[in-house]
């Protein structure tokens, strides 16, 4: 092939490790030979997804389960129907963080250079292909995407530490700044209502920063799960007892429907902040009256743990950006409950680290489905 130039030690993929891939790269290019060269060479290190033309490649990004996870998009330029630069240029405004690198001929370095800003592109290759500078762009440009997630997630972290530390503060101050001045003025309801009142923001309190540590360990790589053989249906109905008070104030129904002796293989810590979670947040976003379900099945080698509510339901856009820290928000629930950012980006990232995965589905009005996986017992 006329257009890439093979390195002899990356033509093979032979007795290497299986590494953990945390990259998926988008490879856009009509001429199949171009693809099957580059695609092997490319999954060493990282997920690929193919195209053979820019329609089909938008269809693919606009995907739901593509649509967040493409974090580089290589393209050839001249391609029928769409050219690379105009195809890189309508992925903007879906996927707007990604990276892009065009591969394009000597003649069309003049219209790259004036596209470039046009198309947001991190670099150009010219053909034909060196491996080696290609393995190195794309390495740097995911390099670039990380450090950029990075630096957004963590202005958002602080967001919304300031957020959730101000609400229970201001509760905790003005609460108790009654009893402390007035209290003589107050009868035994009144007190009763502040000390109430006092508890429950000392306690939101304390979940809040309680995530926060978490969510701190596991950013400093201090968190490691260590699993053991756990009764599930056991585990939900301790959970649902802790949390009972807050239903019963709701007048919503808990109700756990697992069978008996289900084992899950999973870090027992881990797994019960995550059933804390979804329970609370069921609870938090259901209206008087509603109830809370939790079931389970046996899915293969996993079990499908499944939290689902009757409670106001959210829009699309919103379930999409659940689990990510740099697009998280608390919301206030139908009580006017207020809640911590954090607790579903750390249900994702505890569901990780025991080999499993989390999903939400929601419609406004219909409630909201959560479920995730852990390993079955061994």
């Amino acid at each position: 092939m006329a257009d890439i130039k093979l390195h002899p030690h990356l033509a093979k993929l032979k007795g290497k490790e299986k590494k953990h891939k945390a990259h998926t790269i988008l490879l856009v290019d009509d001429e199949k030979p171009n693809l099957e060269v580059l695609r092997p060479i490319l999954e060493e290190d990282y997920h690929v997804l193919v195209a053979g033309n820019g329609k089909e490649a938008l269809e693919l990004i606009q995907k739901s389960e593509c649509l967040n996870s493409i974090h580089l998009i290589i393209s050839d330029q001249r391609m029928p129907a769409m050219d690379g630069i105009t195809f890189l240029a309508q992925t903007i405004p879906i996927i707007p963080k990604t990276k892009r690198i065009i591969l394009t001929a000597y003649s069309d370095v003049e219209v790259i250079i004036k596209a470039v800003n046009q198309a947001q592109i991190y670099k150009f290759l010219l053909k034909p292909i060196d491996l080696e500078d290609l393995r190195l762009t794309v390495q740097r440009a995911l390099e670039a995407y990380d450090l950029e997630i990075l630096n957004e997630s963590k202005d958002r972290f602080f967001s919304i530490v300031a957020h959730d530390l101000k609400a229970p503060l201001h509760s905790l101050l003005g609460y108790s700044d009654v009893l402390s001045t007035d209290i003589e003025k107050m009868d035994s309801k009144q007190i009763e209502f502040a000390a109430a009142r006092i508890n429950m923001s000392a306690k939101r309190l304390n979940q809040f920063l309680e995530n926060l540590l978490e969510w701190a360990r596991i950013q400093m790589k201090k968190v490691q799960s260590s699993p053991c053989e756990i009764d599930l249906g056991k585990m939900v109905l301790h959970v649902m007892d802790l949390l009972k008070d807050s239903a019963d104030l709701k007048e919503i129904h808990l109700s756990c429907d697992i069978a008996e002796k289900t084992k899950v293989y999973a870090d027992r810590h881990m797994l019960e902040v995550v059933l804390n979670n979804l329970l609370n947040n069921a609870i938090k976003f259901t209206e008087k009256g509603g109830r809370v379900d939790c079931s389970a099945q046996e899915n293969g080698p996993s079990i499908e743990v499944t939290v689902k509510d009757t409670g106001v339901g959210m829009a699309k856009e919103m379930v999409q950006r659940l689990f990510r820290v740099e697009s998280s928000q608390s919301q206030v629930g139908t009580a006017g409950e207020k809640g911590t950012g954090l607790g579903l980006v750390l249900c994702n990232e505890f569901i990780k680290l025991n080999r499993g995965t989390i999903s939400a589905e929601s419609q406004p009005g219909e409630g909201t489905t959560f479920r995730f996986t852990v390993p079955v017992s061994l």
